[in-house]
C-alpha cells in the first residue's frame, strides 16, 4: 500500500509538543491558571509560535504568539475562575499555523490580564525572585480590562519607583494579595523592568477614587460570553 504525504494541518499537529506541568517544592505540579501562566511566561521571548490550552469541560485556548492574539473554542459562559488543565501543547517557529479557522480572535494581554490575577492566588509567580523590585515599563491599556482605582494607584506607583510586591502594597496602601496579583500579571504580560537590590525611594500615594464594583465581578462579566 503507497502511504499518503500528509496534509498541511497533518504536518502542522505533529510539530506541537506537550508540555508537562512546572513543579515547585518536591514536585508539587502547577494547577489551572498557574499552570497556563508557566507555560506562557516560559515563552514570553518567543516571538512566533502557537500555545494550545485544553482545559477539561471549558473549551480549547489557542494563542498565536505573533499575532498577540486568541480564541476560545467552546468557552464556557462564565469565566473559569480554578479550571483544569488537561493538556497544553506548543509549536514554536515561523512556518506554524493556527489549527482552526477562526474569526474575530480577542487581545492576548486582556487574556494574560485575568490569568494573572487568577493565577498563584495569595503568592508571587514561581519565577518571581524573592529580593528582586519591579518598575511598569508599559501601560496596559485600562480601556479594555477590568481594573480597580488601587490599580491606577499601584501602576502609578510602580510608574516612578522600583518596588517589591510589599513595598507596593505599604505605599499604595493596597492589600498584599492585591499587589503580588498585579505584579504577577503585569510580569507575565511582560511590562515590567526588574531591579535588583535597589533602595526603596520616598513616594507619593497619589489620590484616586474609592471602588465601587468587585473586579472579579467585572472580569467574570468580561470574559464570559
Amino acid at each position: 500500500m503507497v502511504a499518503l504525504a500528509p496534509t498541511p494541518r497533518d504536518s502542522a499537529a505533529e510539530q506541537f509538543v506537550v508540555v508537562p506541568a512546572a513543579t515547585r517544592n518536591g514536585g508539587v505540579p502547577a494547577l489551572g491558571w498557574s499552570r497556563v501562566a508557566m507555560v506562557l511566561r516560559s515563552f514570553q521571548a518567543e516571538t512566533s509560535g502557537i500555545v494550545l490550552v485544553e482545559l477539561v469541560a471549558a473549551g480549547q485556548i489557542i494563542i498565536d504568539i505573533a499575532r498577540r492574539s486568541y480564541w476560545w473554542t467552546g468557552q464556557p459562559s462564565e469565566f473559569p475562575l480554578r479550571p483544569r488543565v488537561a493538556r497544553v501543547r506548543v509549536a514554536l517557529g515561523d512556518g506554524v499555523e493556527v489549527p482552526y479557522v477562526q474569526e474575530q480572535p480577542g487581545k492576548l494581554d486582556e487574556l494574560l490580564w485575568y490569568i494573572g490575577r487568577l493565577a498563584f492566588p495569595g503568592e508571587g509567580a514561581w519565577w518571581l525572585m524573592e529580593n528582586d523590585r519591579y518598575r511598569l515599563s508599559q501601560w496596559p491599556n485600562l480601556t479594555e480590562l477590568a481594573h480597580e482605582p488601587e490599580d491606577l494607584r499601584m501602576l502609578a506607583l510602580l510608574t516612578n519607583n522600583a518596588l517589591s510586591p510589599r513595598q507596593l502594597a505599604a505605599a499604595s496602601g493596597a492589600q498584599h494579595d492585591s499587589a503580588i496579583a498585579l505584579i504577577n500579571t503585569l510580569d507575565l504580560m511582560g511590562m515590567l523592568t526588574v531591579v535588583a537590590g535597589e533602595p526603596m525611594p520616598d513616594v507619593v500615594v497619589p489620590e484616586l477614587p474609592a471602588p465601587r464594583e468587585g473586579l472579579f465581578s467585572r472580569l467574570r462579566a468580561r470574559l464570559g460570553r
